[in-house]
């Protein structure tokens, strides 16, 4: 154990003096490309492929290819894979630059591995998991044979003089696997901790002791960042090195892409916010929760790409309508790029499925670039980041909040992000347990939008005084009919008896119960929607409806409907002092996603993304700051053009019909 300990210490020290040798001599200004294509290496390149190549560099979006080269072990002797793929992109690399000056580098796939196992396997040091009960085919990035194999694959690419490399997802040791426990780890984390440990104690210790867990995070990370430094040692300062990530890794991300940067340049990352095969046009609010999560956890001073992988490459997965909204749209929470995947990997070479990806990349060109270089200062509703993310939370994984399961279909505008002073907050049962206590005070001595899971959770976590309501699970008969006003609002399938009220609370809402379908709902059963100003000074409307929920789930449709958005909206604007915040909203009745901000000539922008099937022909907007002077919207081409529109019972008709998956970005004035 002693001398094991001894070797990795080495070798993490050995690694880091490598790296600092590899960059002597000054630094530059060196730029990452934005719009990276993922393109094969096959043995031969068939024409098509390299007229295909060249022609995205040319009359496309894209500024650049990254070869995949998927390095992972094979056989034994492990395959010199380096040398391999450094003849193929020789090759095609030539043959299109003959054609096109686009940039291409290498996309350094698969060298920890993926899990899955080869025909042929190299019998080298494997991540042991936590229960060492999956054997995964993923080398462990200590292993002294794998990095002098990946050393050694690098330094055959690097020799290539590729304009850019980029290190692929599988470089994580959380997501999918909870930290690697093989011997070279368990000595090293004994060398940091100062105690031996077993896999076993390891794991349990973590459990209970928050400063070893986050020890144990940091050699996570570290570990790859050894592989890291490996390879970005193999490649001269003037090459850019990317970074690709997954979910659980986010917070490392940032590190990690400073460690493959080369001097001069600012980090790069890709998200890991793609949605395979997805055909789904109710994805997008969750994609944008997880973009705006992924970034707030990334951090300052790096620039994020989408992930728009339409994986498998064809458009029986994705669609290129979904393709370019999936970028437009996740722009606006602070991408600005994409690693795009539309060529099938192999020997052979598919064009007709892939044919009309390349058509809406050329014709959306301009209107690309133009969304990545907007500079939009956010407004709307704030749907609240953690101030600290916690190790066990697995935040950009299939988030539910109020983005996701309401505001994302009702047209509101709404933002994540880190709530300040002034903020209409609307909080969701998913965000709770990644706030402290302190967190929560805070936040709940503001403007506070709840639903019913939300406050139940809040009950249970003690804060019933400050929320105004006792919250707790339905018990009662069952609900007809919620009576808001003057208005009548469905029931709705699931909700929370806040019959336990603080004094004070006002009752906004109220839920009746009938007998039957043909009698009248006069009895009263519980309130329906609370308001309560608390002693903080802060204000929380809390509806007994849970809102917040799985999308597409049969009982959430109770609540997509134009009442129900005219509850919410009313409730919202009061909250913000008479205005819903931004001051702009969709009023229609289809499911749509609203987002608004100011631009740096301090015009206002609005987004608007039709998420439903059928074409909204006359878009029905309110501004509430007062009725705009001038509408231009954004076209393909990324010029702005003046769109007509008339006022019509108190709302702004646009004439700008807006398509499925057609966001349309307007500049008002």
């Amino acid at each position: 154990m002693m001398n094991k300990r001894v070797h990795i210490s080495s070798l993490l020290a050995a690694s880091v003096g490598v790296f600092s040798v590899a960059f002597a001599g000054g630094a530059g200004a060196v730029t990452a490309p934005r719009w990276v294509n993922i393109a094969p290496v096959p043995e031969t390149a068939s024409d098509a492929l390299v007229a295909d190549l060249a022609n995205l560099g040319k009359e496309t979006v894209v500024d650049a290819h990254a070869y995949c080269c998927t390095l992972v072990p094979e056989s034994d002797p492990a395959t010199d894979k380096g040398a391999i793929y450094a003849r193929r992109f020789r090759a095609v690399r030539d043959r299109v630059k003959a054609l096109s000056p686009v940039r291409q580098g290498i996309l350094f796939q698969a060298t920890i591995g993926h899990g899955w196992t080869p025909n042929s396997r190299t019998p080298w040091q494997k991540i042991v998991t936590a229960d060492d009960q999956w054997k995964p085919y993923k080398f462990c990035p200590l292993g002294k044979e794998f990095l002098a194999y990946i050393a050694k694959a690098a330094k055959a690419l690097a020799d290539e003089k590729p304009d850019f490399f980029m290190v692929d997802d599988d470089t994580r040791l959380i997501t999918g696997v909870n930290g690697c426990y093989c011997p070279l780890h368990l000595a090293e984390f004994a060398r940091r901790t100062g105690k031996e440990r077993t896999r076993e104690q390891v794991v349990a210790d973590c459990k209970t002791d928050p400063a070893l867990a986050a020890a144990w995070d940091t050699l996570c990370r570290d570990s790859i960042g050894v592989l890291l430094k490996t390879i970005r040692a193999q490649f001269p300062p003037s090459v850019p090195g990317m970074f690709c990530y997954c979910n659980f890794d986010a917070h490392h991300a940032g590190h990690l892409a400073r460690l493959l940067a080369a001097p001069g340049q600012r980090p790069s990352v890709r998200l890991n916010n793609a949605w395979y095969t997805s055909q789904s046009m109710i994805a997008l609010p969750r994609i944008l929760s997880m973009t705006a999560r992924e970034i707030a956890d990334i951090g300052e001073g790096v620039d994020v790409l989408d992930e728009m992988d339409t994986c498998p490459q064809n458009r029986y997965s994705t669609s290129a309508t979904r393709m370019i909204d999936h970028i437009a749209m996740t722009a606006f929470e602070g991408c600005v790029g994409g690693k795009i995947w539309i060529t099938r990997l192999g020997n052979v070479h598919e064009t007709r499925s892939g044919a009309y990806y390349r058509t809406l990349l050329s014709r959306q060109k301009g209107f690309l670039e133009a969304v990545t270089a907007l500079d939009v200062s956010r407004t709307g509703i704030v749907i609240p980041i953690p101030e600290k993310r916690p190790l066990d939370a697995w935040l950009s994984y299939k988030p539910t909040d109020w983005g996701v399961s309401f505001f994302g279909y009702m047209g509101l505008p709404y933002r994540y992000a880190r709530a300040k002073k002034g903020d209409v907050v609307a909080l969701s049962a998913f965000d709770l347990p990644y706030f402290s206590d302190a967190e929560m005070t805070n936040l709940l001595s503001g403007a506070v939008l709840l639903d019913g899971a939300a406050a139940i959770a809040l009950t249970e976590r003690g804060f019933g005084k400050l929320i105004g309501v006792e919250a707790r699970a339905w018990t009662r008969a069952p609900i007809s009919v919620e009576k808001f006003e003057d208005e009548k609002l469905f029931g709705g399938a699931d909700a929370a008896d806040l019959a336990a009220r603080a004094a004070g609370a006002e009752e906004l809402s109220r839920y009746l119960h009938a007998d039957s379908g043909l009698t009248p709902a006069n009895e009263y059963l519980a309130p329906g929607s609370i308001r309560f100003r608390n002693a903080l000074g802060g204000t929380v409307v809390t509806l007994a409806a849970k809102l917040v929920a799985e999308p597409v789930h049969l009982t959430q449709f109770w609540y997509y409907n134009e009442t129900r958005k005219r509850q919410v909206t009313k409730i919202v604007r009061a909250l913000a002092g008479g205005r819903v915040p931004g001051g702009v909203f969709y009023a229609g009745d289809e499911p749509a996603v609203c987002l608004n901000g100011t631009g740096r000539d301090g015009s206002r922008i609005v987004v608007l993304d039709n998420i439903g099937a059928d074409t909204i022909e006359h878009p029905e907007m309110v501004f509430e700051n007062g009725a705009p002077k001038a509408v231009e919207r954004l076209g393909d081409d990324g010029v702005w053009r003046p769109v007509g529109f008339h006022a019509e019972g108190g709302e702004i008709r646009l004439h700008a019909p807006v398509g499925s998956f057609r966001p349309a970005v307007f500049r008002v004035r």
